[in-house]
């Protein structure tokens, strides 16, 4: 009994916990309701038990429909920082369930349940930290959303009436899309977005940092239910006596992560990772909780360490979804816990660790590579002169995103006036500094400039924008044609897609504010100073413009071939005060030094890496490879006189069997424009390269396909490219920059030394060399 009394005194710290928390929840609502016009309102519906009324002001939000519960539940806590800071009521969106289908990789059905959030979370208690309601109650009692953003704006429409948010009908008064308007709070506080009533984002995937996140966290919890139900099993499990807790991911995580290293841990190295955790700590029970499927890895793990399961015998998503809530508040109560590497689920379970039942943060730690034990390292130097040197891991796919600072930031779409800006609020991060000058930098590239190219001179302008403290405006992507006809010749028409459609704009807005080219034109009179840097033919003065393929006006354009370097004219009174700066017909590129500390901040939108490793694990199931970028048609013409550029076939396989025999790697992946079947096909039979080609029918397509081969090569564990290209430049980037590879992994082909058969060869003929393939 008394064992049961001690394990149950969990259950009792979530009634009381919060309560003493945090700023006086009367001073706090207060505040808030002193914004608008008050409403009488059922207090029942908040779970306030002293005050007699509710703000007149409201923030929706929704999740990207594939985002799973636990990241359900870090979207909520962004939104409720946001929330705070803009003095809204939070409206709490149902918890959406959805079903992962049997299939490689992270793929769920397309139809989801829905869950109101009281049925899985403590409304009462976040209620103490903040005003809330429920999202089918707001529907029921209040008129259209004023406001709906949608953050995800590919095939994006725009207008009023009606929408579907969270899975329920309701209308819109106004809907827009904008990829970063979330993180803009001077914008949404000022006077034309903070009267509005009710303000709504949809298709987020925004979530706050850890810090942040766990000053929030104590007030974000499970039911009761979860928490009596998680200490009964306890007690009934183990009496008492401290437990160590595992989450071991399995099923999609196969497939999903097999390229990165520490992730997946196989049974005999999860078992390791106990015993040692359990001979450090002299604890000998242990609770494992894991989604695997495999019954003979469980019957290892289960006979080594006799593990403690909760398995309630699901039958529906709500059900699992309960369940795994119970076992994320199980290993929460555990005396040491050991994760997963990049799971959702071990982050929740840490969190809960931390704030609920605030452990030490030497008690939780994730799962990685484990040292060799003394049998493995006389195993290993037995056969050090049998096999090739130890292979190297794939690397991990890029890392996410630096984390938004405390206040968030964004592009923005409109400068409020310091009227509207809250006299008594947090300072402005440097990002909102420059948003709140409303000065903006706008550049167009010269129309034969490929998309690579592109990207590098957005780096360029990136640069002189935060030097000049000016927004930057993200012209659109111009896709050209290549002429088939000898040089590098392209068709006078293009084609252009909005920036955001190819690139993450909200992870660029966390460096630095950018706004993309359309809104600008919508929202904005004409360009103060329009400057010309090819100025051939060059016409000056005042009137309509093409810029970047669109229609506008400028009250003056110039011609200079050079005032994009002369930052002090830039910043002088007579150009410095100008409300928009714009150079048109630019070749500019950043150095490569430079280059590589913005190039962080400049990323392919997320589905380009999600298909990329979908690839890499299927076509290589974990095993290291190496990437070769082999640059044909235009350059046979255009860089014939250049030496090491152009590679023969047989130079080719010559150059990757080289590095496959240095490295000990056996699998090779083939980037190439070549169209020239008989040379294909003599790579292919020597070399058995992988291929991706996703069949594009247009130029957008096209481009997408090449985002995702720079990808591919840029995972390799070694890299080989062509020199002068900028698609290996852009590869070597990416390596560098987002996968963070060493630099002697990445190389160019140049000239090969000759063989030695190939020098008595060339000695016996007179010097005529012959390829050796």
């Amino acid at each position: 009994m008394a064992n049961k009394t001690n394990a149950l005194k969990w259950a009792h710290l979530f009634v009381n916990a919060g309560r003493d928390r945090g700023p006086s929840l009367h001073s706090w609502h207060t505040r808030i309701h002193k914004r608008a016009r008050i409403v009488m309102f059922p207090m029942a519906l908040l779970g306030f038990a002293t005050l007699g009324a509710v703000v007149e002001r409201f923030l929706l939000y929704d999740v990207i429909h594939h985002e799973q519960v636990n990241k359900q539940r870090r979207a909520l806590m962004f939104y409720l920082d946001l929330a705070a800071r803009l003095k809204r009521t939070l409206v709490l969106p149902r918890t959406r369930l959805v079903r992962r289908l049997d299939m490689p990789g992270s793929q769920f059905a397309p139809e989801a349940e829905y869950v109101s959030w009281g049925e899985l979370y403590n409304v009462s208690v976040l209620a103490r930290f903040h005003p809330v309601i429920e999202l089918e109650q707001f529907v029921a009692l209040h008129g259209p959303i004023s406001l709906h953003v949608r953050i995800d704006h590919r095939a994006c429409e725009t207008g009023a009436g009606a929408i579907t948010f969270n899975g329920l009908s309701t209308t819109a008064e106004r809907t827009i899309c904008s990829s970063g308007m979330q993180y803009n709070a001077v914008q949404l506080m000022g006077a034309e977005v903070g009267s509005l009533e009710s303000l709504a984002f949809s298709e987020s995937v925004d979530q706050l940092d850890m810090v942040k996140a766990l000053t929030l966290r104590p007030y974000v919890r499970f039911v009761h239910d979860v928490y009596e139900t998680a200490a009964a099993f306890v007690a009934r499990s183990f009496g008492g006596r401290p437990f160590i807790a595992l989450h071991w991911r399995r099923t999609d995580f196969l497939f999903a992560r097999a390229s990165q290293p520490g992730v997946l841990q196989s049974a005999s190295e999860l078992i390791r990772h106990a015993r040692r955790l359990m001979k450090r700590h002299g604890v000998e029970d242990v609770y494992l909780a894991t989604d695997s499927n495999d019954a003979k890895e469980l019957a290892v793990v289960h006979a080594a360490l006799k593990p403690a399961r909760y398995d309630s015998k699901p039958s529906t998503l709500r059900a699992r979804v309960e369940m795994a809530n119970v076992e994320i508040t199980i290993c929460a109560m555990a005396a040491y816990f050991l994760g997963t590497k990049s799971s959702s689920f071990t982050l929740a379970i840490s969190e809960e660790r931390t704030a609920i039942f605030q452990h030490a943060p030497e008690t939780t730690a994730e799962m990685d590579a484990l040292p060799s034990t003394q049998k493995e390292k006389d195993s290993t130097r037995a056969k050090e002169h049998e096999t090739p040197r130890t292979k190297p891991l794939p690397p991990p796919p890029p890392p996410p995103p630096p984390p938004p600072p405390l206040m968030p930031q964004g592009p923005m779409t409109a400068q409020p006036s310091s009227s509207t800006t809250p006299a008594a609020g947090p300072a402005l991060t440097p990002v909102q500094r420059i948003q709140s000058r409303g000065r903006f930098l706008l550049y167009d590239v010269i129309h034969h400039e490929q998309v690579n190219k592109q990207r590098r001179a957005l780096m360029f302008y990136l640069d002189l924008a935060a030097r000049l403290k000016r927004t930057l405006v993200l012209p659109r992507t111009r896709l050209v044609r290549r002429l088939d006809m000898p040089g590098s010749q392209f068709a006078p028409e293009a084609e252009y897609v909005s920036w955001g459609e190819l690139y993450n704009v909200s992870v660029l807005a966390r460096f630095h504010p950018v706004i993309e080219l359309e809104q600008f034109v919508a929202l904005h009179g004409p360009i103060s100073l329009h400057v010309r840097i090819d100025h051939r033919a060059c016409e000056t003065g005042a009137g309509a413009i093409t810029f970047n393929g669109l229609s506008t006006t400028a009250e003056r354009t110039i011609c200079s071939s050079g005032m994009q370097y002369n930052a002090v004219q830039l910043m002088g009174a007579e150009v410095g005060s100008l409300e928009s700066l714009a150079f048109s017909e630019s070749v500019d590129q950043l150095d490569m030094v430079k280059a590589l500390t913005l190039r962080p901040y400049v990323r392919f939108v997320h589905d380009v890496y999600e298909t990329a490793a979908a690839f890499v694990a299927r076509s290589f199931g974990g095993r290291p490879f190496i990437a070769l970028h082999w640059r044909r048609t235009d350059f046979l013409f255009a860089r014939a006189s250049q030496p090491g550029v152009l590679q023969s076939a047989s130079e080719l396989i010559r150059h990757a069997r080289r590095l496959m025999k240095r490295h000990g790697v056996e699998d090779v992946y083939l980037a190439t424009d070549s169209n020239d079947a008989k040379e294909l096909a003599v790579v292919h039979a020597a070399l058995k390269p992988a291929r991706y080609d996703s069949k594009p029918s247009t130029l957008r397509a096209r481009v997408e396909m090449a985002n995702v081969e720079i990808t591919i090569c840029a995972m390799a564990a070694y890299f080989l490219g062509t020199k002068s290209s900028s698609f290996t430049l852009a590869i070597s980037e990416e390596r560098t920059a987002i996968f963070q590879h060493a630099p002697e992994t990445t190389a160019e082909m140049d000239a090969l030394p000759s063989t030695q058969k190939e020098k008595a060869e060339a000695a016996g003929r007179g010097g005529a060399k012959k390829d050796e393939l």
